[in-house]
């Protein structure tokens, strides 16, 4: 697939994760498929690419069983009546990938294979999110319509940059 097409899909992309962290929502991007037994994320996870806004130190994320865990107990979520998010510090854009991907800005594979990118929340870093994303699946798909996209439930919340 040529580049320009990977940029193009990245461009899109950046404006996915944007809409699914207004919505409370996170981007997880794999091969897709099924298979009998291995419940819904069929190959384990791997590879796949992780891309969303999250509360810092609230939540983590586990995608190879695609479910978030509660990092710590707090009776104060950060949120409003109606479900809002109260601050607009404290929010993290997340990028994360396996296999780690072997071009810049990606870091080099931490243990496990995977690499993280992580950035204070604005718009801008959000962003961009879609572009790194596109350049890590470009190292495993032939073409951005090899891969799914789902949009899992944040508990963070939803983030208004």
């Amino acid at each position: 697939m040529d580049i320009q097409t990977w940029k193009d899909w990245g461009n899109w992309l950046n404006a996915v994760v944007l809409d699914a962290a207004s919505r409370g929502e996170y981007v997880v991007i794999d091969k897709g498929g099924w298979e009998p037994g291995a419940g819904w994320w069929s190959s384990g996870a791997e590879p796949y690419v992780l891309l969303g806004v999250f509360h810092k130190k609230r939540v983590e994320v586990d995608p190879l069983r695609g479910v978030m865990q509660q990092k710590q107990l707090e009776l104060d979520l950060g949120r409003s009546a109606t479900g809002e998010a109260r601050e607009t510090q404290n929010w993290e854009s997340i990028a994360e990938a396996k296999p780690a991907p072997s071009v810049k800005p990606w870091p080099d594979a931490k243990a496990g294979g995977g690499a993280t990118i992580s950035a204070p929340a604005n718009a801008d870093t959000v962003g961009v999110a879609g572009t790194v994303g596109a350049m890590a699946v470009s190292g495993w798909a032939l073409t951005p319509l090899d891969v799914v996209l789902t949009f899992c439930t944040n508990p963070s919340g939803a983030w208004r940059p």
